[in-house]
Formats: structure tokens, C-alpha cells, sequence
């Protein structure tokens, strides 16, 4: 582990349209759901792990993070869409 890990307490960073969170776990199931539509794990142009994988990729990446390799983090858009009409 090095002397100086930055990463270990990644905070929460929000601003009004994105918000970018350490990942977690927790986050598993909701990344393999993510990346189903248009099978994204079998694209050449993307790094993604399959549903089945997902689990275990985020645990990799927690623990890279933990090692002081990675910061692992989570995205989401906070933008709402239009109503027209």
C-alpha cells in the first residue's frame, strides 16, 4: 500500500448536473443493469464488463482504490428532462 493514499477517502463531488460518488458495492447491480441495453461489454470501442462480471470488476476497483491505484468512482446525471406539450 503506498505511504500516502489519496484515494482511499475519495469525497462525494456534485455539482447541478453530474454527481461523481466512490463506488461502492452497492453500485453492482445497478452498473450490470446499465450495461445490458446494447450489450456494451461486446463493444471494441469500450473497457466493460459483462453483467455476469460486473460484481466482481467493482470489487477489483474498490480494492485498487484501497491500494492507492485507483480513484473508483460513480457517475450520475442530475439533469432533468424536458416536458414538451
Amino acid at each position: 500500500m503506498h505511504e500516502l493514499n489519496r484515494y482511499a477517502t475519495a469525497p462525494l463531488m456534485e455539482h447541478k448536473r453530474v454527481r461523481l460518488e466512490p463506488l461502492a458495492q452497492a453500485h453492482s447491480a445497478g452498473l450490470a443493469g446499465a450495461v445490458k441495453p446494447g450489450e456494451l461489454w461486446r463493444t471494441w470501442h469500450a473497457s466493460v464488463p459483462s453483467p455476469e462480471k460486473m460484481e466482481e470488476e467493482v470489487a477489483r476497483r474498490i480494492q485498487k482504490q484501497a491500494d492507492g491505484e485507483m480513484a473508483a468512482w460513480r457517475s450520475s446525471t442530475l439533469v432533468l428532462t424536458r416536458q414538451w406539450g
